[in-house]
């Protein structure tokens, strides 16, 4: 039967390998990888390697240097060469192959120098080139390595917080722009971190219209690199998997499908050309905040529908929101103040105002569906902060 057309994977329609019923060298598998052979490489926590042969349907073992463990990507560069990536550092294996089954004949470690002496645990492997591999590291950062020169760069974060030098993924899309997934978010190669996209990101993928896909702790994440608005998708939009585990992520281009991976299965998410549903709800301003106190603005003393501000209350914040009870977080909001400030300023749904120089004012709040990208009509409060009587 056709993968995608099972929904509970029972006996009936698996098989379930283990160290008990195949030579399965550990239980925690961490990688598969694809191959030139006819077999599916696969990584796991304990020493050694296995695969599986699609000759005897079969898993096998292979015996390999004992400072290989803890694998947790692989990358065949060539059908006699194996990059892969282990909690002991990165390693470059030479195969030889004797009929249908593989042998290790020489192993390499790759030195990355002192800089990188402690940190040993190495995640996922990103081939950019014929001759530059990216690896991700735990604590520092991306390390780009020339297969030809053996030259290697270490790119690391700007943040003073050693979580975004926690790298996961690595990813260049289709506009060549490098991304670095990390435990602190998704940053570009010049540093600049995905706004929207926070905690612990393990996967990195891209659908048919350029968007990026972003696989974290808390969901899965859409950022439209054109527009730079991400969208984020919980429990509100149906996923019943919320945290995702590091390095499960594929792309089937047969199935034209992204799967992502998590604690307690999988997200299978179709790429088409459907347009997301377009709804643009009114903004409500809602409530302003004075001296930590929520007033609702309705109740709030007005004339001839001005919002009047006590003298004493120069500093408050206004809150608009846009009424959309279900994605109600995918929205980027924009404002600006006729007589105080022209120019249009990102901000949240809650607008601060310090010190305002008695005076009325009209505030104009617009919002970024990130969802279409389309911007609302512009909504306004009319205010006057009231001058002192003497």
């Amino acid at each position: 039967d056709d993968f995608y057309s099972q929904h509970d994977f029972t006996p009936d329609n698996v098989t379930h390998y283990t160290t008990e019923n195949s030579p399965l060298q550990h239980n925690s598998v961490y990688t598969f990888a694809k191959s030139s052979h006819n077999i599916i490489w696969i990584g796991h926590e304990a020493t050694g390697l296995n695969y599986y042969s699609f000759e005897d349907h079969t898993i096998h073992a292979i015996p390999s240097n004992p400072n290989i463990y803890n694998v947790h990507d692989i990358y065949e560069s060539d059908p006699n060469t194996l990059w892969i990536t282990t909690g002991n550092g990165v390693y470059k294996l030479n195969l030889s192959f004797t009929g249908k089954a593989p042998t290790i004949i020489d192993c390499q470690h790759i030195d990355f120098g002192n800089q990188l002496k402690d940190k040993t645990l190495f995640f996922s492997i990103y081939p950019d080139s014929d001759s530059t591999i990216w690896f991700a590291n735990r604590g520092g950062g991306a390390i780009e390595y020339n297969t030809t020169t053996d030259n290697y760069n270490i790119h690391l974060s700007n943040s003073d917080k050693l979580i975004y030098n926690d790298i996961f993924s690595i990813y260049r899309s289709q506009n060549g722009a490098l991304w670095y997934a990390s435990g602190g978010g998704v940053f570009s190669q010049d540093k600049t971190p995905i706004a929207g996209v926070q905690g612990a990101t393990h996967g990195i993928l891209e659908d048919n219209n350029g968007n990026l896909w972003i696989s974290t702790n808390r969901g899965l994440s859409k950022y439209n690199i054109a527009s730079g608005n991400a969208v984020n998708y919980g429990y509100s939009y149906g996923l019943q998997i919320i945290e995702y585990s590091d390095g499960a992520y594929f792309v089937d281009n047969q199935h034209n499908t992204l799967l992502f991976g998590g604690i307690n299965g999988f997200v299978v998410i179709s790429q088409s050309d459907n347009i997301e549903k377009r709804y643009n709800p009114d903004i409500l301003f809602s409530d302003i905040t004075i001296n930590s106190q929520a007033h609702s603005i309705q109740n709030m003393p007005s004339e001839d529908g001005v919002l009047q501000i006590q003298p004493s209350h120069r500093t408050f914040t206004v809150n608009a929101t846009a009424l959309d009870y279900i994605d109600g977080s995918n929205y980027t909001y924009f404002f600006k103040v006729k007589g105080y400030s022209d120019s249009w300023q990102k901000t949240t749904n809650n607008i601060a105002f310090k010190d305002i120089t008695p005076g009325t004012y009209a505030l104009e709040v617009k919002y970024c569906n990130n969802l279409t990208g389309e911007y609302s009509p512009i909504y306004t409060l009319q205010f006057e902060v009231q001058a002192h009587w003497w």
